[in-house]
């Protein structure tokens, strides 16, 4: 084969050796923004905050939004209740979401 090609081979595989992929970063996303807290957006607010990722949720109608929160409060309990998260957990992830 080309020695040339060869090298060129070598060097990327070697960068990729050193660079792992995106997915695999700690602290890739630090916060996030959601618009609308129905079921779709409480739903990414609480695995979020349970991912440590700082979450402002905002809805145009403030009933909407106390009843996600309420959501996402429900289903934390639930998941502590069931021995599926630590209540420590669940208080955090709650205190992530403003």
């Amino acid at each position: 084969g080309d020695p040339a090609a060869e090298d060129r081979s070598r060097k990327r595989q070697d960068s990729r050796a050193r660079d792992p992929p995106l997915l695999r970063r700690k602290h890739m996303v630090e916060r996030i923004g959601i618009i609308g807290a129905g079921q779709m957006g409480s739903g990414i607010a609480h695995v979020a905050a349970l991912a440590g990722i700082a979450v402002r949720l905002v809805d145009v109608k403030a009933e909407a939004l106390q009843h996600g929160l309420k959501t996402i409060e429900g289903n934390l309990g639930r998941q502590v209740a069931r021995s599926k998260l630590a209540e420590t957990d669940a208080k955090a992830a709650l205190a992530r979401i403003k």
